[in-house]
């Protein structure tokens, strides 16, 4: 992400964001339960809100603070994260024709 961290922030941080990195399966488990944790939020303006967020992902250089997290995670979070992309812009676009 945006800026620098390192010792136990930079820690803290990555493991915040290991799900990103998880298998495609994996991932997509964690996306339902997110769907199911934002039920009461879940409409019409949740995809495209979500979308927003995921967009701060892909634009920043690395999602990971340490060596060790974006040699492991960071291909794996960067294509989750864009298929997941991918899935929300056309949600949302289904959303906005049948408006």
């Amino acid at each position: 992400m945006g800026g620098s961290a390192s010792g136990d922030l930079a820690c803290f941080l990555d493991c915040d964001l290991a799900i990103l990195g998880e298998p495609a399966a994996s991932y997509a488990r964690y996306v339902e339960r997110i769907k199911l944790e934002y039920a009461h939020a879940y409409g019409p303006g949740f995809a495209a809100k979500r979308a927003a967020v995921m967009r701060t992902f892909v634009a920043t250089d690395v999602l990971y603070f340490s060596r060790g997290m974006r040699a492991e995670r960071e291909a794996a979070a960067r294509a989750n994260v864009g298929a997941e992309l991918l899935r929300l812009d056309a949600a949302s676009k289904t959303v906005a024709g049948a408006e």
